[in-house]
């Protein structure tokens, strides 16, 4: 028992002994050693900056060296010769035996001097012996570093030295990651306009080969340089050979690749279509990644292909779309256990790709339009959010191409504004007010008359409106009433004014973020402006005062100024000199300092648009209140402003006119426009 009892003591003794020497490792460690001291204290301070740099690059240790590096592209726009001829030379003589860092903050800065075409013809020859490199994070930036180069250098020296450079490396024993970097290259090459015909073909060989490269990365990344050779060169037989040759490919990489890159060479397969119906029929049936790919893509391929694919080819492609916007949802599939985010992602990726592929269904009159609805509904209605969301973040666009026929989705866009998720309303409200015109330039909505449109979206909207305001996010609660702006041109004014108008009020009065009850008074004056009856405009403009302008409460006081601040940008100065100018002078006299102060700085734009002899009443009130301010005024910050005021009102002269004068020309319009409505009745 005692032998027991201390082997446990030691344990516990060797535990507390290891802890204290963890402790001791926390500690602060100790200043500069003598010999950095030294090495240090060498470089003066009083050097000119590119001397300096030229010392801590001889003298200073590894992170004085990168701040060097990280400074040269500004010094050589101050002293440009100086950089050239002393600093470059010897970061270029430092490279060979720094750092991995000190190398890719070297690549770093020579793809900032490429990009202001500075001293290009000197950082080629450093670059290419950056390739060298056997750190594969280093020679991914040196190759990033050179394709930044080559656009800038001619087709003789890219010809001369930068192809030679790579065919002759890659006789060679190379590593994946070299091999990978100098496909990219070849394909940066191919883009030159500067590069001819015949050199692109001089290296075909070379692409073949790196085509069939046993290493799946490497042929993957050759394949992404295809379009780039094919734009160059043309569909090659050979080039053909290896396309068809990817899509058979067993990894998952290669074919993704391909059909990454597939849709920019359409054009040329208009003889040859069947390749890429292959393509699609091998990855929609793979039990891996490619069938993602496919669903992000197969939108882009239908409309490549849909004047040169037969019926039968085109109508197998909107079989596969249908089979992949069910992934993991039939019974089959569940009973086969698929991956179910893989599926998600399928899903996800086809509600992407919803609008390319309504676009080429609807172009084809011989398609049923219930083949694009069942599809769109399938998607829109997913018991996941995220394919729900994708699919309401483009259902404006979908509704463009639906044309005549956009009111078979109604349900479906009332389904999504009831949506119960809040991930399903953010991507959807956005785009409210587009597809609401949308539905009116088909007749789906009119102005003229509620009828059964009216009141199924006019609920829909409410109760979309209900699940926004329970949510704790203001931005999107003040995002749907900008969008709800619009409402007046689509339905009924008396529609809004019974069902929306009081919802809004509430929202205004009964307190919430301040953004949020600032745009709701901008909706309510945009409904106001665009009301076509007298008495409902006349009703609202009471109630904005009484519920505004007197309100018991500060903070709701406080946005009636915010509103006439609105109301100069929506209506003319006519317009609020007439209805809202003589309450908004009257908050000069209230209670709160804050409230005062506000009404103060506005009162020099104010008087820039009266004119006499039509709004003396308004010259009289202003010079009044001026007045009365400066006798009873009695707070430090409002005092100040007004001494600030009455300088800069007594400087503005008040122009006689006859007429009544609008200061600008949209002031101008937005008047006659009013006058039309007969708003100053």
């Amino acid at each position: 028992m005692l032998i027991g009892k201390t082997n446990y003591q030691l344990s516990k003794s060797a535990i507390m002994d290891e802890e204290l020497r963890q402790l001791q490792l926390d500690k602060r460690i100790k200043g500069k050693s003598e010999q950095l001291l030294r090495q240090h204290s060498s470089i003066s301070s009083d050097l000119a900056p590119v001397e300096r740099a030229c010392q801590l690059l001889n003298k200073g240790d590894e992170i004085q060296r990168i701040n060097v590096l990280n400074s040269l592209p500004e010094l050589a726009m101050t002293e440009k010769q100086a950089v050239y001829n002393k600093l470059l030379p010897k970061v270029i003589s430092l490279l060979p035996q720094s750092s991995a860092e000190f190398q890719i903050v070297a690549a770093k800065m020579f793809r900032m001097f490429a990009e202001r075409n500075l001293s290009v013809s000197t950082l080629l020859p450093v670059a290419l012996t950056g390739l060298q490199h056997v750190d594969a994070t280093v020679l991914q930036a040196w190759s990033d570093a050179l394709m930044d180069v080559i656009p800038r250098l001619s087709g003789k020296v890219i010809q001369s030295q930068v192809l030679s450079f790579i065919m002759k490396d890659l006789q060679k024993q190379s590593s994946k990651q070299k091999k990978m970097s100098y496909a990219r290259l070849l394909g940066v090459i191919s883009e030159q306009p500067a590069v001819e015909v015949a050199v692109v073909k001089s290296f075909l060989n070379t692409v073949i080969d790196l085509s069939r490269d046993p290493i799946p990365e490497v042929r993957g990344t050759m394949c992404l340089q295809y379009p780039a050779i094919v734009e160059k060169i043309g569909l090659e037989k050979s080039i053909l050979e290896y396309i068809a040759f990817f899509g058979k490919d067993e990894n998952p990489i290669v074919r993704g690749s391909l059909l990454s890159v597939i849709g920019l060479m359409c054009k040329d397969f208009s003889q040859d279509s069947w390749k890429i119906h292959s393509l699609i029929d091998v990855c929609s049936n793979a039990d891996d990644d490619t069938k993602i790919i496919l669903a992000k893509e197969i939108g882009i391929l239908s409309l490549c292909l849909s004047n040169c694919a037969s019926a039968k080819e085109l109508s197998f492609i909107i079989n596969v779309y249908q089979k992949l916007s069910m992934a993991g949802l039939s019974v089959t599939e569940m009973k086969k256990g698929s991956d179910p985010s893989r599926s998600v992602a399928t899903r996800q990726q086809c509600a992407m790709s919803l609008p390319q592929m309504t676009n080429f269904i609807m172009s084809k009159p011989n398609i049923p339009e219930d083949v694009i609805y069942a599809i769109i509904k399938t998607l829109t209605s997913d018991p996941c959010y995220a394919v729900r969301r994708q699919a309401a973040n483009n259902f404006q666009d979908i509704v463009k191409f639906m044309g005549n026929k956009i009111n078979i989705l109604i349900d479906i866009f009332l389904r999504l504004l009831r949506d119960s998720s809040d991930d399903v309303l953010v991507c959807l409200i956005p785009n409210l007010s587009g597809t609401l015109n949308q539905y009116a330039k088909q007749g789906v909505l009119q102005t003229k008359k509620i009828d059964t449109n009216i009141n199924e979206f006019g609920r829909s909207l409410l109760k979309c409106q209900a699940n926004v305001f329970k949510l704790n996010h203001w931005r999107i609660q003040a995002i749907y009433l900008r969008q709800i702006e619009f409402l007046p041109a689509v339905f009924p004014s008396d529609y809004i004014n019974t069902q929306f108008l009081p919802v809004i009020f509430n929202i205004i009065t009964k307190g919430g973020p301040k953004p949020v009850r600032k745009q709701a008074i901008r909706t309510v004056l945009k409904f106001l402006r665009y009301n076509i009856k007298q008495e409902q405009r006349n009703n609202m403009r009471i109630r904005l005062v009484s519920e505004i302008a007197r309100s018991q409460l500060f903070y709701t006081r406080i946005l009636f100024i915010s509103m006439c601040n609105d109301c100069l940008d929506i209506f003319s100065t006519e317009y609020f000199k007439t209805h809202f100018c003589e309450v908004f002078l009257s908050l000069a006299d209230d209670e709160v300092p804050n409230i005062r102060l506000l009404v103060l700085t506005f009162l020099p734009r104010i008087k820039r648009f009266f004119f006499k002899p039509n709004d003396n009443n308004l010259i009289a009130m202003l010079d009044k209140l001026i007045l009365k301010r400066n006798e009873i005024e009695r707070d430090i910050d409002c005092r100040k402003i007004l001494n600030s005021v009455i300088v800069q009102v007594r400087s503005i002269n008040i122009i006689t006119q006859k007429t009544i004068k609008c200061p600008t020309p949209l002031d101008q319009r937005l008047y006659q426009e009013e006058i039309r409505f007969d708003v100053f009745v």
